[in-house]
């Protein structure tokens, strides 16, 4: 009872729909209708309707009959495949390779943007004319006849080179494969070409061909051993310098075993497990290693090693690029006992040496010193000096320190150490002092030839010193006993001299004891 277009059809096919209905109900009968019918969930249902007149046993008209078939999954289909087809088209257009088809006469159906910017001819210009006749020289004629045939005939070609004549009347070189294209039924209708410019691939393998001969050239004449070995640990490329450390040519280095003709049996296993690291994909950088030449003599390389990739990116082997450091490691051989040497002399002289930072802490302390100030290298090694000095050595060794920092020489100052026993309380009595040194520093300079620090070398004038204070209060004593008979003697004789009765022959010699009296009052 409810009104079908009203209810069951959306209001923008009302009026379709509509005369549709009417149409029928006046005798004229519609055939493959499309009928869009609302669904319950709101969706919509196309049906493909025949609207037939329906009569009353009079012949009347009374209504309309309406018999249909849901295709709206068959629209669906219809849609998805017309969207596809869209959407290839695009492709095809937009691609970034030229794309070209024929049909069976071996007339072109369709030429894409890409080719039409290599060509110079655009897709209008192009459609419906003879491919091989239009587009390709006469030196190719039979080989893309020849093709195309093969092609028309179900057999498709990979690859093809077709010589392309542009508009300029240029030859472009372009590598195209055949395809066959089919009908719904399966049946040829035509061939399908997609390609590649092969002439900047050409061009660019050239410039790829020019980089390896500079690489291989580069490499056989550096001025450092450069090998490499496949993944079985042989050697497949060995330079010129390699061939010179080592006293091996090329062609007899060439395929055999680098760890078993080069390495000694006690080091083989820590370079297999290098190289095996670099087959793995990784690089080792400052690796170690000695080799051993022609004549037996180990030769020390400091290496590289890279992996070596093929086309397709996996590892085929391994690039070793070294330093030869023989002489290097001898030398440095040599610094090392030259130190050692030097350290032994250090803490064994018999004289004290003290080495100190620009910081004054304490970093050279020999057995002497030890011995004499009571303080073991370990107690005393890295903490300041001015800890084990008295004030006043702390005062000339800031200025010794300043003089070292401008790379200037300090010769003959005094240093005082002050020992536990003269340090602690107990020194209130004297019993200990301090060890005196005479010393000279000698700026300590980096790597780089700044300076680090001071060393300080001398001897022990502890015992002078003592001496000097003895002589000192000697003197002092012998000052004073003499100054007391000398002051009797010159007022006796001024007493002497001054009174009326003394003799006159007896004037002059009390007037000279006197004289050398006072003289000798003001020496003493």
């Amino acid at each position: 009872g409810k009104l079908l277009v009203k209810t069951f059809i959306r209001e923008e096919d009302h009026e379709e729909v509509q005369r549709a209905i009417e149409d029928a109900c006046t005798g004229i009968e519609t055939t493959h209708f499309e009928f869009p019918i609302i669904h319950r969930d709101g969706s919509e249902v196309l049906l493909l309707l025949n609207a037939a007149t329906r009569r009353d046993a009079a012949g009347h008209i009374v209504g309309m009959i309406g018999v249909g078939q849901d295709f709206t999954t068959l629209q669906q289909a219809i849609s998805e495949i017309s969207s596809v087809e869209e959407n290839l088209r695009r492709t095809v257009e937009q691609a970034n390779a030229p794309i070209f088809a024929i049909d069976v006469e071996g007339k072109i159906t369709d030429w894409n943007h890409k080719l039409s910017e290599i060509s110079g001819f655009s897709r209008e210009h192009m459609l419906g004319k003879q491919l091989v006749e239009t587009c390709a020289h006469e030196v190719g004629h039979t080989q893309v006849k020849r093709v195309q045939t093969q092609a028309l005939a179900g057999i498709e070609i990979a690859t093809y080179e077709f010589p392309l004549i542009t508009k300029s009347g240029e030859r472009h070189e372009i590598l195209f494969n055949a395809t066959t294209r089919r009908g719904a039924n399966g049946q040829i209708i035509g061939v399908i070409g997609v390609g590649q410019e092969i002439a900047k691939l050409r061009t660019t393998a050239a410039d790829s061909q020019l980089v390896a001969d500079d690489m291989a050239r580069l490499i056989e004449r550096a001025n450092s051993p450069i090998f490499s070995i496949d993944t079985y640990g042989r050697i497949t490329e060995w330079n010129r310098k390699a061939a010179e450390i080592f006293g091996f040519g090329k062609n007899e280095a060439i395929g055999l075993s680098l760890v078993s003709n080069f390495v000694h049996r006690v080091h083989q296993r820590a370079v297999q497990a290098m190289l095996e690291e670099a087959l793995a994909g990784c690089e080792i950088n400052n690796f170690e290693i000695c080799l051993f030449a022609r004549d037996g003599e180990p030769r020390e390389l400091l290496l590289n090693s890279t992996p070596r990739r093929g086309l397709k990116q996996e590892v085929i082997g391994a690039v070793c690029i070294g330093q030869d450091i023989t002489q290097l490691k001898r030398r440095h051989h040599q610094a090392e006992m030259i130190a050692h040497d030097l350290s032994q002399f250090i803490e064994t002289a018999n004289a004290p040496i003290i080495g100190i930072s620009i910081d004054m802490i304490i970093e050279e302390w020999n057995d002497w010193v030890a011995k004499k100030s009571n303080y073991s290298k370990e107690v005393v090694h890295g903490t300041s000096l001015s800890k084990y000095v008295t004030e006043k050595s702390n005062r000339i060794l800031a200025t010794v320190i300043k003089e070292a920092s401008l790379g200037k020489p300090t010769s003959n100052f005094d240093l005082e150490l002050v020992t536990p026993e003269s340090s602690s309380r107990a020194s209130a009595l004297d019993n200990e002092k301090p060890v005196a040194l005479l010393l000279s520093a000698t700026p300590r300079l980096g790597t780089q030839g700044e300076v680090v620090g001071v060393l300080c070398v001398g001897q022990d004038i502890t015992n002078i010193k003592d001496l000097e204070v003895k002589k000192s209060n000697f003197m002092a004593t012998v000052s004073h006993e003499l100054k007391s008979p000398i002051h009797g003697i010159i007022g006796l004789t001024t007493t002497l001299t001054s009174a009326g009765d003394v003799p006159k022959h007896m004037q002059r010699p009390l007037q000279l004891i006197n004289s050398c009296s006072t003289r000798l009052l003001d020496m003493v």
